[in-house]
């Protein structure tokens, strides 16, 4: 019956019609109308069969559109997409040259659930979709394969609107000893979706810097260091992809976000960036000695990634590094993240572990505004850690940064690292728990040149110290730090400390509590401390001032000394509430000298408790040593301690009899210790009550009614003295 198709199994089969099977497709009414064919190398290995047909057409066999029988040439137009199985990307040969062609043919090519092993980079172009259906889809490269020009196996170059959507990448880096860098390479391009892809085996088997998998990088000028090409890389998509390094091979970075750092040039000066990317619920497991996610370079700007999951051994899970700006981390879930044993060695250079990190570097590159926000850090460095050094959080060479509502908890790190050269960067709403170091910069003898950052409405729980910023290096101090609103607790050392080099801490409406033995210690000149709650613990004093400041409207509660100070500081107390069993000032003359130009303006106790201890020579009494009378003025009430320098409250509210001044200029004073008078001490008397006046004006000579009224009045007079204390009983 004519118009039939002639029905071949395979591919084989198709291109060795016989003569007679040919003349059967010839002639205006042929035999059959066409070849079906029903698999390529055995039946049913196609998604469907498809029909061929006989053709005039001048190309070349090409393996599955055009196929060479005998001596005609038969044609199959695929329409909408191409399946690779069609053309033979089925057994383990090298497929490259087929996957290219396909590429460069088709706008959609559909992988095979096939391994495809390819030998050379492949370059994708513009408007073309590459689609697997999961994991059973592979592009994998060979082990003797030559990826050295490109250092990838795909290249994503002078491309854009691409798609690459599920299916699995195999670097096959286990098997092979010569290096291929990325799985996939962007440069140049705009609008590309990498989508659902699987990436394992990175790396080689050899120690040798490979990664990222994934590689992003803009240039504006050939450089033999920098591949790829010249342009940039904008607005591509990375969704629901996974990188997985589970196995002997050795891989650097995850992900790297790259422009040109070598040369120092600054955002403003470059004309290509890679921007605007986005990394979207990203899974990322295994072993990166250097990142897991890198972004670098004074033109990666505006990237982000977001809502991943990161977990393995590492030096930095996420990075924002060497000049890189206005890029947004949010989202995340960074657990169970370790010290990778290579981050130490020589290649790493032993670089500081961190969760996330926002730093410059030290030439010339300051990242500004990048946001870490909402991101989840958990379980992370329990062994193998640095305890002055390896953080969670980490800043360093920062400018505008914000640090926003993120979670760490379960941690040996310190929470959070603030090294040097940080200005007006925001750190606010996190909670952060760990058995470590609280927030610090001490680590490092260039610890330094911090200006204008809040510190604020955070949640910290800290083993081994509070907010520590202290500063080595006097040219460059630590300034003007807002610490509000936050929730401090820390087991062991202080909650707040500073140094020499440290000035103008802003700290207010604070909770902050401590285990035993620790304090609040605030050795920064020019501070305000207002509204903080302090409580807990046994320490041996709870403050300790190093240098002149406020210190108003504060409450303590807990056991132990409220205050020492120390290098002769003189703060200004303003209204301060203390609970404390112990005095809230020391007076000796050690701690409360200080130079003359450090001697504050204004009154040195204002509205404040302060309990005289010290007990002046000679006399007996408790003097105010080492204060002039304007250094207090309307302090608290009963119970021992001042309450103004002119009539003061003692033990049993006795009034305090203010003597004068000694020699040296200090106020001298004495408390009635015991209630009364005695013939030998003299002392406090009550008023006594009136007296009577019952006698009349005396004429010249005393009748004796008006004797015995002047005795009445004397008898009074005597009972009234002897009750007021000045009269013997």
């Amino acid at each position: 019956m004519a118009n039939q198709f002639l029905i071949k199994s395979t591919m084989a089969d198709m291109r060795n019609l016989s003569v007679s099977e040919i003349a059967s497709l010839q002639g205006t009414n042929p035999t059959y109308a066409g070849v079906e064919l029903l698999g390529y190398y055995e039946k049913g290995d196609t998604p469907a069969p498809i029909i061929y047909y006989l053709s005039t057409t001048t190309d070349p066999d090409d393996g599955g559109r055009v196929i060479t029988a005998t001596n005609v040439k038969l044609e199959h137009k695929f329409t909408n997409y191409v399946d690779t199985s069609y053309f033979g990307c089925q057994n383990s040969g090298d497929f490259t040259t087929q996957l290219q062609y396909l590429l460069n043919s088709y706008r959609e090519v559909r992988l095979a659930n096939h391994v495809h092993y390819i030998n050379s980079t492949i370059f994708f172009p513009s408007d073309t979709t590459l689609k697997g259906n999961g994991d059973s889809s592979v592009i994998k490269a060979t082990i003797n394969g030559d990826f050295s020009i490109e250092d990838t196996i795909i290249a994503v170059f002078n491309c854009n609107k691409s798609s690459l959507v599920k299916f699995k990448i195999d670097q096959n880096g286990e098997e092979r000893a010569t290096r291929i860098s990325h799985s996939v390479f962007l440069a140049s391009c705009d609008e590309v979706t990498v989508e659902s892809i699987s990436f394992v085996n990175n790396g080689s088997s050899i120690q040798n810097v490979t990664g990222g998998v994934l590689f992003l990088q803009a240039k504006d000028t050939e450089d033999m260091l920098l591949k790829g090409r010249i342009g940039s890389v904008t607005n591509c998509k990375f969704n629901k992809c996974s990188i997985i390094q589970n196995t002997t091979a050795k891989c650097n970075f995850a992900i790297r976000v790259h422009t040109n750092w070598l040369d120092q040039i600054p955002t403003e000066n470059f004309v290509h960036k890679v921007e605007g990317n986005i990394f979207n619920e990203l899974i990322i497991k295994g072993d990166f000695p250097w990142d897991i996610v890198e972004f670098a370079g004074g033109g990666t700007v505006s990237n982000t990634v977001q809502d991943c999951y990161i977990t393995g051994k590492t030096t930095t899970g996420i990075d924002f590094d060497k000049g890189c700006s206005y890029n947004l981390a949010q989202n995340n879930i960074i657990e169970n993240l370790e010290i990778h044993p290579d981050s130490e060695s020589i290649v790493t250079g032993g670089f500081i572990f961190s969760a996330i990190s926002d730093k410059g570097n030290l030439n010339g590159y300051s990242n500004n505004s990048n946001k870490i926000i909402n991101n989840k850090i958990i379980n992370c460095g329990l062994m193998n850690f640095h305890e002055t050094r390896d953080c969670l959080l980490y800043l360093r060479f920062s400018t505008g940064s914000l640090v926003l509502n993120n979670t760490c908890i379960n941690s040996t790190f310190t929470g959070m690292t603030l090294m040097d050269n940080i200005h007006n960067c925001i750190i606010e709403n996190n909670h952060i728990v760990t058995s470590g170091r609280g927030v610090i910069n001490n680590f490092n003898t260039n610890s330094g040149n911090i200006s204008n950052v809040r510190i604020i409405n955070n949640n910290f729980s800290f083993g081994l110290s509070g907010i520590n910023l202290v500063c080595e290096n006097v040219i460059n101090p630590v300034t003007d730090i807002i610490i509000e609103n936050n929730n401090i607790t820390v087991q062991n050392s202080w909650c707040i400390f500073g140094n020499a080099n440290t000035s103008n801490f802003y700290i207010k409406g604070n909770v902050l509590t401590r285990g035993d033995g620790e304090k609040v210690s605030i050795s920064t000149n020019r501070f305000n401390f207002t509204d903080n709650i302090i409580r807990g613990g046994t320490p041996t004093y709870h403050l300790r001032f190093g240098y002149s400041g406020s210190v108003q409207n504060n409450i303590l509660n807990g056991s132990g000394a409220p205050v020492v100070t120390q290098n002769g500081a003189k703060p200004y107390y303003y209204n301060n509430s203390w609970s404390s069993n112990y005095p809230f000032y020391r007076s000796d003359a050690a701690l409360l000298t200080s130079q003359a130009s450090e001697k504050p303006t204004q009154d040195f106790f204002e509205n404040s408790g302060i309990r005289l201890t010290t007990i002046s020579s000679g006399i007996g009494y408790p003097t105010a040593q080492g204060m002039i009378a304007s250094f207090i003025k309307g302090s608290n009430d009963a119970g021992g301690w001042l309450r103004s320098f002119d009539i003061y409250k003692a033990y049993n509210q006795d009034k305090l009899y203010f003597r004068g001044y000694n020699s040296n200029g200090t106020p001298r004073a004495f408390i009635d210790m015991q209630p009364q008078a005695t013939t030998t001490m003299k002392g406090f008397v009550n008023e006594a009550v009136s007296s009577l006046d019952s006698a009349p004006s005396p004429s010249v000579v005393y009748s004796q009614i008006e004797m015995q009224a002047i005795l009445t009045e004397l008898r009074d007079l005597k009972t009234n003295f002897r009750n007021a204390g000045l009269l013997a009983p």
